[in-house]
Order: C-alpha cells, then sequence, then structure tokens
C-alpha cells in the first residue's frame, strides 16, 4: 500500500518502461533469495518477501498504465481487464505449476524441492525479462517510423 503511492509517483516522473524493469528486477532477486536461503529464519523470508511484493505492484501498476498509453480510450477497460484475467489465470497457473514440482521431487528433502521450484520462478523472470525487451525495441521502432 505505501510502497504503492511512491510507485505512482516514480511511474509519472520516468515512465512505465523503469518502472516494468524495477519490478522485473525486484521479483527476480526475491526469487533467488528465497532459492538460496528457503530454510531460513521467517523474518528473513518476510524481508525477502517485501522485495516480491513492491515488484509486483511496480509491474501490475505500470502495465496498467501501460495499456491506457496505448489502447484507444473506448478500449481501455477492456484491455485492463483482460490484463486482470491473464493475471488471474496466471496465479493460478504458477500454484498449479508449483504443486506438481512439489509432487515431482517426492524423494527430495523440502529445503531442495522449494529451492528448485524458486529457481524454475527466476528462470521464467528472465525470459519475461527478454520478451519485455523485444516488445520494448517494437514499440521504439513504431515510434521512429
Amino acid at each position: 500500500m505505501v510502497a504503492g503511492i511512491y510507485i505512482g509517483r516514480f511511474i509519472d516522473r520516468f515512465g512505465n518502461a523503469p518502472l516494468i524493469i524495477f519490478g522485473q528486477l525486484l521479483l527476480l532477486s526475491a526469487s533467488i533469495l528465497f532459492a538460496w536461503f528457503s530454510s531460513a529464519n521467517p523474518y528473513f523470508i518476510l524481508f525477502i518477501y517485501m522485495f516480491a511484493s513492491v515488484g509486483f505492484t511496480a509491474i501490475s501498476s505500470s502495465i496498467s498504465n501501460e495499456i491506457t498509453r496505448i489502447l484507444p480510450i473506448n478500449q481501455i477497460g477492456s484491455g485492463i481487464g483482460i490484463v486482470q484475467l491473464m493475471q488471474f489465470f496466471g496465479a493460478g497457473l504458477g500454484v498449479t505449476i508449483s504443486g506438481l514440482l512439489i509432487t515431482i521431487q517426492e524423494g527430495l528433502s523440502l529445503e531442495m524441492v522449494y529451492r528448485n521450484i524458486f529457481i524454475c520462478f527466476s528462470i521464467i523472470n528472465i525470459m519475461t525479462g527478454f520478451i519485455y525487451g523485444f516488445y520494448l525495441r517494437r514499440a521504439r521502432l513504431k515510434e521512429q517510423s
């Protein structure tokens, strides 16, 4: 909640792209830290979770703002609704994949199971960073034309 106020100000000052990249980096660092310190003190895990929470807030706010920038005014509501639906399905899919990964790794210690899951999520985060980089390049090429 507190981060959302400052993130909105940063979006107004710097634009969407830096905040989306910042959010991706925070989510990536949180998932890597979770992988390394999955058996750490719960307070340390809470501290790491704050990185993930701020990263998710930065990404979701910036994406909503980006939608209002690129869509015609009569399609903004539908566009934001579709993004919210995609986030809803993504959350459900993430939980499902996590459950499958836990089941597949049945013989391993819980520490290794969760470490492997967070490593997988780190890889997915890196892939989304590359996809966003392609989007940025394409958007900049369109603006130059």
